[in-house]
């Protein structure tokens, strides 16, 4: 039972989220949350040690306590339109909380070390099946019940885009589980070289570069472990070398017959393309964390502000998140939160340093390693199959047991068979009631997550309302709804008030509707006439001058400002941003003009 959990949790979910099963992202969160609920109702059956709570796990469950504040504070002092963003953010970090006792229980009960090879078999289960498919699409192999998509970004059935980099991530998470299993053997095991180099191979098809700087990391971790074993150092230069080799067999085949390798096209990007998007977005970034340092911007207010704030031109992308996770914690929460949450867990990492080279600690030290890199380049955490984990790891690493010690004496074993037998039963019930809660919960919040497919599939031609019409029912997206039912050719001097109003609403987490011709109605007709050219030239700018949906709805309806603005089409020029009405909306901050 404890393998199936692990799989569902630890596996599972990255092959459901990014790039071997056709489901979407809202599946795999389900699978990771509803497993982790089961881990902990099996945890729970265990005389796990309570009141015995180590100082390190205290202190990140005050950190994960210092995130949710923050959230609520938002809530309060800016007024925040969208509960349900509220809402969902509480709820992560209180399942992130919730994981770390989880890691700190299966590592300090009596059955720490079945955990651990569970935990390790369901990544590399996951991992190979992941790898499989990227080779599979490397070689044009099409087996229809696959999803192959992350070498080319291409493939996806339900539309959600298979990063390379997530699936980067999840392949070298596999590596670290392979280390973890066949470390005993001293990797004299032909099995061990056989299957690292599947996955190496899966890494290298998905030409990330954050891969392959994570490649490098758990290499360095082989490297100290074959020392601390006794074994070769040069040992742990395997998966560097294979690497190297495959990526350099992989672009001569492409120069030689003219096949296609994703490593060709990351070879040749230019300084603004990759990395150069991003030193861009972090420099706008810190623009905008610097505007409001003290309480942030609030939480999923990223797109909207990177958007009216005009930052995105500089980028040149609209993008949902920041790509790196202290930048996205200062911008959401503030600078003062944002540094008392990471020199908490910085803190619980130097304290847990030395559990590195133990059996135990290894696993949690290798795939928070791997994360941890992630999410200077990414936002991973904000998905749940990302989050929980990296938080169970972290509560794994608190627990004394990791050094490799003998577990602990139960608090339960000083008390009499009829007192332990209860006190056990109460842990049993009081884990079952939390475990069954939270699968409820998330099965609820995401009871309908196929309908949020047409949203982001690629290549629709459906107009935006028309996908959103689609979420109608959905809880993530219930201010969304609202949205289609104004839609531009509607907005008129009876209603445009109505129509802001709703907007609003819509707008403090999700940028599209922003964007719409819609939009630009209301505002003229509320003769806020520099906002909708701002829109407008915003929109213009990032899609290549595709301004014609404002100009049929200029065209179409009886503004007096019509005239003046169409002419501002003909030849757009930058005017003032609309952030102003943004942070008035969302936040009850500024002033609207």
């Amino acid at each position: 039972m404890a393998y199936l959990v692990c799989f569902a949790v630890f596996g599972l979910p990255f092959l459901v989220g990014y790039g071997t099963l056709p489901l979407t992202n809202f599946a795999a969160e389900v699978l990771c949350t509803v497993g982790m609920a089961i881990m902990l109702i099996m945890v729970g059956q265990s005389p796990v040690p309570l009141q015995r709570m180590p100082r390190e796990l205290k202190v990140m469950l005050a950190a994960f306590g210092v995130l949710a504040c923050g959230v609520v504070a938002q809530y309060v002092s800016f007024g925040l339109k969208n509960a349900e963003a509220s809402m969902a953010v509480f709820g992560y970090l209180a399942c992130a909380a919730l994981s770390a006792w989880i890691g700190y229980a299966a590592c300090l009960g009596p059955q720490a070390s079945q955990w651990r090879r569970a935990i390790a078999m369901g990544l590399l289960a996951g991992s190979l099946l992941a790898a499989l498919a990227s080779i599979a699409q490397y070689f044009k192999v099409d087996a229809q019940w696959l999803v192959l998509s992350p070498a080319r970004d291409a493939g996806r059935t339900f539309g959600f885009v298979r990063q390379p980099n997530h699936q980067g991530t999840f392949l070298n998470l596999g590596l670290v589980a392979l280390l973890v299993l066949q470390r005993k053997n001293g990797w004299r095991s032909l099995m061990w070289y056989a299957l690292s180099a599947v996955l190496i191979f899966g890494i290298v098809t998905t030409a990330s570069r954050t891969a392959l700087l994570q490649l490098v990391f758990v290499s360095l971790c082989m490297m100290l472990v074959c020392r601390h074993d006794g074994a070769s150092v040069l040992k742990g230069l395997w998966p560097v070398v294979l690497a190297l080799g495959v990526w350099g067999a992989l672009w001569l085949v492409s120069q030689t017959d003219g096949s296609e390798f994703y490593g060709n096209a990351k070879l040749s990007q230019t300084s603004t393309e990759g990395l150069g998007i991003r030193s861009e977005m972090w420099r706008q970034t810190a623009a905008l964390i610097l505007q409001h340092p003290w309480a942030g911007n609030g939480v999923a207010s990223y797109p909207a502000v990177i958007f009216l704030s005009g930052a995105v031109l500089g980028i040149g992308v609209l993008m949902s998140h920041s790509h790196n996770l202290l930048l996205q914690l200062a911008f959401s929460y503030g600078i003062p939160i944002a540094l008392a949450f990471t020199s908490a867990v910085l803190w619980v990492l130097w304290r847990v340093r030395h559990r590195f080279m133990a059996d135990t600690g290894f696993l949690a030290w290798g795939c928070l390693g791997c994360i941890l890199i992630h999410s200077m380049f990414e936002f991973p955490l904000w998905y749940a199959y990302f989050l929980l984990p990296a938080s169970f790891f972290l509560g794994w690493l608190t627990c004394p047991a990791a050094e490799g010690g003998q577990t602990l004496q139960s608090d339960v074993d000083g008390l009499s068979a009829a007192k332990r037998s209860a006190r056990i039963r109460q842990r049993a019930a009081i884990s079952a009631l939390a475990g069954v809660s939270v699968i409820s919960v998330a099965i609820w919040m995401n009871r309908d997550y196929y309908k949020l497919t047409p949203i982001y599939m690629p290549g629709l031609t459906a107009t935006l309302p028309d996908r959103m019409h689609e979420a109608d029912s959905v809880f993530w997206f219930h201010h969304f709804a609202e949205f289609p039912k104004l839609p531009m050719e509607t907005v008129t001097p009876a209603n445009y008030q109505a129509y802001l109003d709703s907007l609003g609403n819509v707008g403090c987490l999700m940028h599209e509707p922003w964007i719409q011709g819609g939009t630009v109605l209301a505002l003229a007709y509320a003769g806020r006439a520099d906002e909708a050219k701002w829109i407008m030239y915003l929109y213009g700018q990032l899609s290549g001058g595709k301004v014609e949906h404002f100009k049929r709805a200029l065209e179409s309806s009886n503004l007096p400002l019509a005239a003046e603005l169409l002419r501002y089409l003909e030849k757009p020029e930058p005017v003032r941003p609309a952030l102003a009405f943004f942070e008035q909306a969302c936040f009850g901050r500024g002033s609207s003009p």
